[in-house]
C-alpha cells in the first residue's frame, strides 16, 4: 500500500517580504503618533501649517464674523 508522506510547505517568499515591510512601516509609523503629544489647544503646532486646533482660521478667504468669534472663545477656553 502506498502511504502519502505529508509534508509540510513553507509559505512563499513574498509572505515574509510582505511581513517585514508591514513590520517596517510600523517601526517607522508608531513612533511618529507620540511625537509631540500635546493637543494642547492653547499652542500653535508649527510643524503643520494645514492643520488648526481652533486658534486660527486656515481659510481666509471664508471668514466670518462667526468664525472670527468662534476663535476668539476658542482662545478664552469658552
Amino acid at each position: 500500500m502506498y502511504q502519502e508522506t505529508k509534508k509540510r510547505k513553507s509559505p512563499p517568499p513574498i509572505v515574509f517580504i510582505g511581513v517585514a515591510l508591514i513590520a517596517l512601516g510600523a517601526f517607522k509609523f508608531i513612533p511618529s503618533l507620540f511625537k509631540g503629544g500635546n493637543l494642547d489647544s492653547s499652542t500653535s503646532d508649527s510643524s503643520n501649517p494645514r492643520m488648526s486646533l481652533g486658534n486660527k482660521i486656515l481659510v481666509q478667504s471664508q471668514t466670518t464674523a462667526g468664525k472670527q468669534a468662534g476663535v476668539q472663545a476658542f482662545a478664552k477656553g469658552d
